[in-house]
């Protein structure tokens, strides 16, 4: 891959461009170079010709030439993101913009045409097309527009928009403009170091360079300034005016003293001398010099022209070029009318009578420059500079000559490094390439390449800028344009820079037939030559990626395709990058492997004796045919090559075993387990869902890539194990293992196999017992080939420790012995157990693996059979030990070993039957987290996990019974349920809720102390209310929480899970609903509710109806707290290695709560729970309470605040008892329609869990809480029933009361209002009968109490007879209303 020019884009309509830019362009098709239509006309006469030396051939292609090079006196400019290009020439500019066509190319279209012109011979002398960022979300990293900046010869700068308008306008100095340029910003992470002071991250910045100043703008102010501008220029042609009132720019000039003529410039950046510098410059001054400690900081500019050729000038920031406008203002201003007339006739004196333009007058006004001082130079008379393009990291600038040279200067030191001789009229500029991306690498490199391009000659090279050699040279023709922006986009910075879209060019190629090109060059290009081979093989590796993918495609590898390109490689490296890219392959198969390393091999070998040979015969010795000696590269390549083949057969070998054909054989299993288990354990249903959800059934988890990715073969001959995690574990034990269990490979042929792998025994272990657990249902028939293998492992484990070598456990560490599974005839297995180590034993790591798994067949196969391993060892233990006399014992001293160890293997078998029946009480544990008892359930839980006997062991004592807790609230199983399976259990009962719990009872049974009743309630309780906590809308799980709360028998454990639940969920929420109520003194809006609280405003009635219901419970807990609980533990289950309390054992660690502090709570929320429940308003709930009551709210219930004496102060029990009647009278109105409360049977149909028949309890009770006069409260209850004409149900309430005749009387006199009423709305015949009927003692007692106050004033005249009768019956204190009652109720049978 080399250097290659890309199209961008072509110019459309190129004559009529040409023509509006030179009219005098003749009218002839670009691409005719000459007219020979004439050629056999009569020549005539050369004498004739006024030139004879001419011919008409030479003129024509004289004027071709001309043409061709139109570009050359044209000023062009193309944006980084070529997508705008701008030309001018004299006073006319163009402006050409990027269109698509339908075919996907692009075209260059005249986007505007015109003059520029505002002054007799101004002509425009610098063109800088510049993008500015958008800072619009919707447009993030895509220019805004594109600002035309153009300099004139008459010092103007004017800026226009890509249609031609005008932005902005101004006179930065008086005289020509020579070059603009700008520096946008860079991201200081291409250039991370910092040499020579100079700041490598660019600030932005445009410069103009006049003819003996240079002015500096800022790129931010310019960026605010023009997008300012833009729109102010937007506004106005909207609205059509013409004056335009353009702000003038901030500015520094600094004057370039010594310089002769200035004809290009570039700005250096910001730079700080570092302390080496400043002392090398104070020793040249003087050894009275001194140093600054903190060094000025200067803008460093250099030029180019002629005297000096080169010169570098430092402009010291801070000094004051603004205080000589501001002198220059005052100074103006002081001018007197007088003076003003003095100057203006002198001038007339000595003047032409002329009137001044406008260009005159604006130089007057001209700041002059702050003079910089030039810090070094280069000086020769007779070279003269055209040009100078600084690089993009800011070191090194290109410059061009009169003679014909291009100089590469260091810009800080200003010394000249390269020169490149024979480019007239040259034409430079820079490429910045990055290297391309890799996973591997944290930082990517970059390289400078210097373009020139030589237009006597017609050709553009591309050179390594520092010392490089030139890589790229292309015949492009006479008369292009280099273009090199040198910026990007203006308003950039760390964060937009991210978001650039597009791409931003670097360099153009301007072609005269109209054509815009792009320059690419690759990275690899910028390597020197001695790495040349390294470039050669990285093309060759590009070519071994590509066939390698299509490869691929096909799922086929052809090792003849892949080695084409690898024989051509040169480098030792680059051979073992290959052979890595190829077994990297999923799909790369055994054979082609085995070709591949064979040929890098011969390939490897071949060369090296080559270079041998070459190298023998320079020197001129015979080595005659000894063995040619080797480099360290080819040496390692050839041992990786070794290894790897060694792995390769290993793995062909392994998935040959496991092609065989093996025979379904009976497994007698009465060897490992006494056969009345058998049936018991093999047979348990242990179909638990695994949490691994890992398959190793496909091929491509056993492939050859992935077999070979797990060992470390970097090492020479030594293969060692990469640290794997527990799924490459189980794929390496499934190669290693499964032609043993399923096809009935010998072990030891295995182990011949793995020799050279130098595994340990316990390593190899782990790989089996990975392997054996991830099996979903493995077979019984592997039980009797897995004992093997585990016996055969735990023998050469033993022999280690014998021999007393240490095993190391890691699988990157080499074995400390070459042979470890070999067996030792002459082993003593008594000596082995008498060398038992600090480490974990062979057994219980075992059981530590198996307990960290939820595949429990699998670990029910393992335990079977390392118990089975554990008896036998015990029984060969006797017999080779067998009982003898004590004088036998002092002879020998191997019995005593051996009781050591028979003692040390019953304990194993004991462990062993321990570990089983864990096994199959978490197996219980799990059956019934995965039961589902209410399939309809709307648990918005997640599915519970597998819990494993590690889990259990390690866990807090009470883990069992919060996952039945759990078990319940994703099932939503009602407390009722519940409360009743565990009686029927307790009672040892068949139910129908047997089948339904599911294995319930059988856990019940394993976890006896665990899961008692109470237990269970509690855990359960807390599981549904931390629930809620997480969704506070479903209240309904609050529910929950308290029937199961309320289950609980246990007035200790009940009264510590209220205390718990109450300061860790609900005393949070409760004050803050309770603070938000007493703040707005009604319902709050839900706004506030959800802010404040969590909820919405018909939520937070619900949820605080459910807490007095809380608090109820709570207030019963109270009064049964006894004697804490003794809390037991599962005698199974007994480890020290548990941690954390349970909740059982928390929540009997609560001291008792103060009952009255309880109640004042519950007094308060009650309250509040009427305000929410009835929307009441005007209520301040804390006047209420007194100081001290309201300072006791919200305290721990546990403490003992002083809370006043109830009943004392009469004005509070008075507004309390108001607050307590609206209470009752919002209660009645929730009543339904009298209707369907009481039939003509007169049977009450009111739900007695209904608002308006729970508050009537409540606030009686509240009354008696607040000391209050009940009879009274309940006599206004009988009141606004019977005006509401709910007369049974106030004949209900009647028997509660103390003094009942003050209800008989208050019903009297509604009675009397009811009757009242009647004969109001009576005709006059019927007011006529029943004035004469009554007495008029009774008719004037009716007048009386006729008031209009009732409520329900259509209540039958049967039901006002009905409630006389119980008046009549019931009244006997006063004899006067007795007589009325009897007398009305004679008038009201009349009537009925």
């Amino acid at each position: 891959m080399s250097c290659q020019l890309h199209l961008i884009s072509k110019i459309c309509n190129l004559l009529q461009l040409k023509q509006f830019l030179n009219p005098n362009t003749a009218q002839t098709n670009t691409t005719d170079t000459a007219d020979f239509s004439d050629w056999n006309e009569d020549w005539g006469d050369p004498q004739d010709e006024t030139s004879p030396s001419q011919s008409p051939f030479d003129t024509q292609l004289e004027e071709a030439n001309k043409e061709d090079d139109w570009l050359s006196d044209c000023e062009v400019s193309v944006s980084s993101l070529g997508e705008i290009i701008t030309i001018g020439r004299k006073d006319k500019l163009a402006v050409l913009q990027i269109n698509y066509e339908g075919s996907g190319s692009t075209i260059l279209t005249i986007l505007w045409k015109g003059v520029v012109a505002e002054y007799a011979r101004e002509a425009v002398t610098s063109v800088l097309c510049l993008p500015l960022i958008s800072h619009k979300r919707s447009a993030e990293g895509a220019p805004e527009w594109t600002c035309i900046i153009v300099g004139f010869n008459t010092g103007y700068v004017r800026i226009y928009d890509e249609t031609g308008t005008k932005v902005l306008d101004q006179m930065l100095h008086n005289e020509s403009v020579m070059s603009v340029k700008c520096k946008t910003y860079i991201p200081p992470r291409y250039f991370t170091y910092s040499d020579h002071g100079i700041r490598r991250e660019k600030t932005e910045e445009l410069t103009v360079l006049y003819e003996t100043v240079v002015v500096s703008l800022d790129g931010f102010g310019l960026f605010q300034t023009l997008r300012a501008c833009k729109n102010r220029a937007a506004m106005a042609a909207a609205t059509g005016s013409s004056d335009l009132e353009l702000p003038p720019l901030s500015y520094k000039k600094w004057g370039l003293k010594g310089q002769g003529q200035a004809m290009d410039h570039i700005s250096v950046g910001q730079y700080s001398p570092n302390p080496f510098d400043q002392m090398q410059t104070a020793s040249v001054a003087g050894f009275k010099e001194r140093i600054s400690s903190t060094p000025p900081t200067c803008s460093v500019f250099a030029c180019t022209g002629d005297n000096p050729y080169i010169g570098v000038y430092h402009a010291m920031d801070g000094e004051s070029y603004e205080l000589l406008n501001n002198v220059t203002e005052v100074a103006t201003k002081l001018l007197s009318v007088g003076a003003k007339k003095l100057m203006s006739w002198g001038a007339s004196y000595f003047r032409k009578s002329e009137p001044q333009s406008e260009a005159e007058k604006t130089q007057s006004k001209i700041t002059p420059a702050t003079p910089s001082f030039r810090r070094h130079g280069i000086f020769d008379e007779r070279r003269f500079g055209q040009s100078i393009s600084i690089s993009p990291s800011g070191t090194d600038a290109a410059v061009t000559d009169s003679l014909g040279r291009v100089l590469l200067v260091d810009t800080r030191k200003g010394i000249i490094r390269r020169m490149w001789k024979g480019y007239r009229q040259a034409q430079v500029g820079w490429m910045m390439v990055k290297e391309r991306s890799s996973s591997r690498q944290q930082y990517r490199r970059h390289a400078f390449f210097l373009v020139i391009y030589a237009p006597k000659r017609g050709l553009l090279e591309i050179w390594l800028a520092a010392n490089g050699p030139r890589v790229g040279a292309f015949n492009v023709g006479k008369g292009c344009r280099l273009i090199y922006p040198g910026c990007s986009m203006l308003g950039l910075n760390s964060s937009s820079y991210k978001l650039v879209k597009g791409k931003l060019f670097q360099c153009f190629l301007l072609k005269p037939d109209g054509e815009l090109l792009d320059i690419n060059i690759p990275f690899h290009l910028a390597l020197s030559d001695a790495n040349s081979k390294r470039a050669h093989d990285q093309q060759l590796m590009v070519l071994l990626k590509s066939a390698l993918r299509a490869e691929d495609d096909n799922t086929q590898l052809s090792a003849t395709d892949i080695w084409e390109p690898i024989s051509k490689m040169k480098l030792t490296l680059s051979h073992r990058n290959a052979l890595s890219k190829i077994l990297s392959l999923k799909q790369i198969t055994s054979d082609v492997a085995l070709t591949i390393i064979q040929n890098i091999v011969k390939l490897v070998k071949t060369t090296n004796q080559k270079k041998a040979l070459a190298a023998a015969a320079s020197k001129g010795a015979d080595d005659g045919d000894g063995d040619l000696p080797i480099d360290v590269e080819c040496r390692m390549l050839l041992e990786l090559c070794d290894s790897l083949k060694l792995l390769i057969e290993m793995h062909t070998t392994l998935r040959q075993w496991c092609q065989v054909e093996s025979d379904t054989k009976v497994v007698d299993l009465s060897s490992l387990l006494p056969v009345d288990e058998v049936s018991s354990l093999l047979q348990t249903d242990f179909s638990v869902k695994s949490s691994r959800k890992v398959g190793f059934s496909a091929d491509s988890q056993l492939n050859l890539c992935n077999f070979l990715v797990m060992f470390d073969t970097e090492h020479g001959h030594k293969i060692k194990l990469r640290l794997l995690n527990a799924d490459e574990m189980a794929v390496l034990g499934q190669i290693l293992f499964e032609p043993c269990l399923k096809y009935e490979i010998e072990f030891e042929k295995l182990r011949e196999l793995v020799e050279s792998l130098q595994l340990q025994p316990r390593y190899m272990l782990d790989l089996i017992l990975r392997y054996y657990f991830s099996l979903q249902n493995p077979s019984t028939s592997y039980l009797p080939v897995l004992e093997s293998i585990i016996y055969s492992l735990y023998t050469a484990h033993q022999e280690m420790e014998a021999s007393g070598a240490p095993e190391e456990v890691s699988s990157t560490q080499e074995p400390a012995t070459p042979d470890l599974l070999t067996p030792n005839p002459d082993f003593d297995h008594s000596s082995a157990f008498m060398t038992q180590s600090h480490e974990v034993s062979w057994w219980t790591h075992i059981r530590d693996q198996c307990e960290s798994v939820t595949c429990f067949k699998s670990y029910l196969h393992i335990a079977l059979v390392c118990r089975s391993i554990c008896i036998k060892e015990t029984n060969n233990l006797t017999n080779e030990f067998p009982d003898s006399s004590d004088d036998n014992k002092k002879e020998a001293g191997t019995c005593e070993s051996g009781d050591e160890l028979w003692e040390h293997l019953s304990v194993e078998v004991i462990l062993w039957n321990l570990s089983i029946k864990h096994l199959e009480d978490v197996s219980k544990l799990n059956k019934l987290l995965k039961h589902k008892v209410n399939i309809n359930c709307n648990s918005k839980s997640k599915e519970l996990p597998n819990v494993t006997v590690k889990d259990i062991k390690t866990g807090n004592k009470g883990l069992v019974g919060e996952l039945v807790g759990r078990w319940c609230l994703s099932n939503q199983l009602p407390a009722a349920d519940l409360l009743k399976y565990d009686t029927d259990l307790d009672n040892n009962s068949d139910t129908a809720e047997k089948d339904v719990m599911g294995p319930y009872g059988e856990l019940r049974k394993a976890f006896p102390i665990s899961l008692t009743p109470d237990t269970v309630y509690a855990n359960a309780s807390w599981e549904f209310v931390s629930h809620w906590n997480k969704d506070t809308s479903s209240i309904y799980l609050l529910k929950f929480a308290l029937d199961y709360l309320a289950c609980i028998a246990n007035g200790c454990l009940r009264h510590g899970i209220c205390l718990m639940i109450w300061n860790t969920y609900l005393l949070k929420k409760v004050s803050a609903l309770v603070s938000l109520v007493e703040k707005v003194g009604k319902t709050p809006k839900d706004r506030l509710c959800v802010k404040e609280v969590g909820m919405d405003t018909a939520t937070t009635a619900e949820f605080m109806t459910v807490v007095c219901d809380y608090m109820e419970i709570f207030l019963q807990a109270n009064c049964d707290f006894s004697e804490p609980l003794i809390y037991k533990e599962e005698p199974r289950w007994a480890s020290e290695d548990t941690t954390g309390h349970s909740l059982v054992q928390m929540a009997c660690q609560w001291k008792e709560t103060n009952y009255r502090l309880l109640k004042h709570h519950s007094n308060l929320l009650s309250l509040v729970t009427a305000i929410l429940t009835f929307n009441m308003k005007s209520v301040k709930i804390m006047t209420l309470f007194d100081h001290n009551g309201q300072a006791a709210f919200f305290q721990q219930l546990t403490s003992h605040p002083y809370m006043g004496i109830e009943g004392k102060d009469d004005l509070m029990s008075v507004h309390r008892t108001e607050f307590l009647c609206r209470i009752l009278l919002n209660s009645v109105e929730r009543l339904p329609d009298r209707a369907t409360v009481q039939t003509a049977s007169r049977q009450i149909r009111v739900d007695p869990t209904s608002d308006a028949m729970r508050w009537p309890e409540i606030v009686m009770k509240l009354a008696e809480s607040f000391l209050l006069d009940t009879d009274h409260l309940r006599k206004h209850h009988v009141s606004l029933l019977v005006s509401h004409g709910y007369d049974l149900l106030a004949l209900e309430v009647v028997p509660f009361m103390k003094n009942s005749q003050l209800a008989y009387v208050s019903m009297l006199e509604l009675c009397a209002q009811r009757f009242s009423h009647f004969m109001l709305e009576s005709n006059q015949e019927t007011l006529t009968e029943i004035t004469s009927a009554a007495s008029p003692a009774l008719i004037n007692w009716l007048n009386e109490r006729y008031t209009g106050g009732i409520a329900a004033r259509d209540v039958p005249m049967t039901d006002t007879n009905s409630l006389l009768l119980h008046i009549v019956q019931g009244l006997h204190s006063t004899p006067k209303e007795l007589r009325f009652a009897q007398e009305l109720y004679s008038l009201t049978a009349d009537r009925c």
